[in-house]
């Protein structure tokens, strides 16, 4: 029998979370960047206009290419030299894709970075309600606590240019999936398979927490070590399915690649506000190559996130969830390791340098 309540309690709360995505939207951006035929905001000769207009000119070249093509995201009237993907030009493929079989009825001009964001801000407040729910059990802190990640400053901060990255609702996406008490393989298959249509950057992320997952599961006895290599070996190929299909794989091995080193993460860049985002820290120095990202959390986020450790140190909730938490801190570590690369600094000066096999 079905419990109408509870279904009724389960529907409202992630609405009720994607209204406060809804409201932070509008606040931050007016509302206006939702109308399709506006384009302006999109174009425009300065450093971060021109990224907006890469991702926008990607779109409407691609609009215009055969509907059956393979890859399917392949884009061969993007100019005669660099033409090769959708992906490349960080048009957001998964829109893409759905658009472009109706290019016939769509409006000249026709963009959809605006719906894109406001998608983003309301998936970032449900998945943020839902990890909050799911470690506290608590609807009302879980939903006061969601409009702070709406507002988290290293999404905003994407706001700039960088819209497909923005959606970094697929991290607290992966971070739900491995919180969740049950463990669910076609979930993760999905959000593996949404991702790689999103960006590379944010999948490569996804699929460190998609193989955390599946180390816990395993470590807690909630999968069988054949059921474990089974997922894997399903969510790796569909994967790489999905990614040469889109095209990802259309670039060879003559294209130049780099910047590992010069774009890193600073050690400073958790409390580095970068001169717009505190009234109270000061904006830190920076080497030629860190403007690329940010970390910057802002002032109160920091603050709680000390008490919350203290906290579970007090209460020695690390050993009680150890088994849960050790594949989630190896890989932060990870990434945490990767993303200040072989030349790590602290503001304007390089501390360590080493370096890196070639085949690496």
């Amino acid at each position: 029998m079905i419990d109408h309540a509870a279904w009724h309690r389960e529907a409202i709360n992630p609405v009720s979370a994607s209204f406060v995505g809804l409201v932070v939207f509008f606040a931050l951006t007016g509302g206006r960047v939702l109308h399709p035929g506006y384009v302006d905001w999109l174009i425009g000769q300065d450093p971060i206009m021109v990224d907006r207009a890469m991702h926008y000119l990607g779109w409407e070249f691609f609009r215009h290419s055969p509907v059956l093509q393979f890859p399917l995201g392949a884009n061969p009237t993007y100019g005669s030299e660099i033409s090769s993907s959708i992906v490349f030009t960080d048009s957001i493929p998964l829109l893409a894709l759905l658009l472009k079989p109706f290019e016939g009825i769509l409006p000249e001009p026709f963009q959809y970075s605006g719906f894109w964001i406001l998608t983003s801000f309301c998936l970032q407040a449900v998945f943020a309600w839902k990890i909050l729910f799911a470690i506290g059990n608590d609807r009302i802190l879980a939903l006061t606590g969601c409009v702070f990640f709406a507002l988290a400053p290293p999404a905003l901060w994407r706001l700039t240019a960088h819209y497909a990255l923005f959606a970094q609702w697929v991290l607290l996406a992966g971070l739900y999936l491995y919180v969740r008490r049950s463990f669910s393989g076609p979930s993760w298959y999905l959000l593996l398979a949404v991702t790689a249509l999103i960006h590379a950057y944010l999948l490569f992320m996804v699929a460190g927490l998609f193989v955390a997952d599946l180390l816990q599961r395993r470590w807690l006895g909630q999968t069988s070590t054949a059921r474990t290599i089974t997922v894997f070996a399903t969510g790796t190929a569909l994967t790489v399915l999905v990614m040469w299909g889109v095209g990802y794989f259309m670039v060879g091995a003559g294209v130049d690649i780099g910047g590992f080193g010069y774009y890193r993460m600073n050690l400073l860049a958790p409390i580095d506000p970068d001169s717009d985002w505190s009234i109270l820290l000061r904006d830190q120095r920076q080497g030629p190559g860190d403007y690329g990202g940010f970390s910057y959390l802002g002032l109160g986020m920091l603050g709680l996130m000390s008490v919350g450790l203290y906290e579970t140190l007090k209460s020695r909730g690390l050993e009680w969830n150890a088994r849960r938490l050790t594949p989630l801190v190896l890989l932060s570590l990870c990434l945490y390791l990767f993303a200040i690369s072989n030349h790590i600094a602290i503001g304007d000066n390089e501390i360590v340098a080493y370096g890196i096999p070639v085949p690496v």
